[in-house]
């Protein structure tokens, strides 16, 4: 069976309510769950900046290379940093409240722009916990630097803050997918159901359903009666 631009908009506008409710239905169901179900998580970052003790020789030269090899050490003592070893004296910091694989799971070391600054961060479902861990990575991690190259120190540029709002999760965004996925399942459903519907509604469709042609029909003598009227 054929179906045209305006069927398709026919069949959704008659079908607009029950879209809408579905789709509300959906987006109210998203909203509870995440209010609900879903424990807010905080970040705090902690930054950090490589220098090597040849910076600022007076020589541009230097100068330069010295800044590419801080570089080239970013990458190097982020991996010292997520190291189990390092996480174990952290979580031994911490009174042992967390595990050395709950710490890797918390903490992120990511460098920024090729510089020579790199940072951690750290997700926790506290606000003051967040800040603690971040903390102990900062009070932590320039020993281990030290213990691995004595020319290179490793300085915090930007100590950790307790943060303020949840970074997860999203109720806003959590509803709006909550919509979307309603209105997409109700206009299916709508689809669906009319697809299967074999009732005949109108004299076309026994034409397009059983291939006949329509001789005469017999019209609603009320609805006539009522136009005469």
């Amino acid at each position: 069976m054929d179906v045209n631009a305006g069927q398709i908009l026919n069949l959704l506008k008659k079908n607009l309510i029950l879209i809408l409710a579905i789709s509300i239905l959906f987006a109210g169901a998203a909203f509870g769950f995440t209010k609900i179900f879903i424990d807010n998580t905080y970040q705090s970052t902690v930054k950090f900046c490589v220098s090597t003790s040849d910076r600022g020789s007076g020589s541009i030269s230097d100068d330069v290379t010295a800044f590419a090899y801080a570089q080239r050490l970013v990458n190097t003592y982020i991996e010292l940093l997520q190291t189990n070893s390092f996480f174990t004296n952290v979580a031994k910091e911490l009174g042992d409240r967390y595990s050395a694989g709950q710490l890797k799971q918390m903490v992120t070391f990511s460098s920024l722009n090729d510089t020579e600054v790199f940072q951690a961060q750290v997700i926790a479902k506290s606000q003051t916990e967040a800040k603690l861990v971040a903390d102990t990575v900062a009070q932590l991690a320039p020993g281990v630097i030290a213990n691995y190259n004595e020319d290179a120190e490793l300085k915090v540029v930007d100590p950790a803050m307790v943060p303020q709002d949840p970074v997860a999760p999203n109720p806003v965004v959590n509803t709006a997918i909550g919509f979307v996925l309603g209105l997409l399942l109700s206009i299916a459903f709508v689809f669906i159901r009319n697809y299967f519907d074999i009732r005949i509604k109108a004299s076309d469709d026994i034409t397009a359903k059983l291939g006949l042609p329509v001789l005469a029909y017999i019209p609603n003598f009320e609805s006539v009666a009522k136009q005469n009227t």
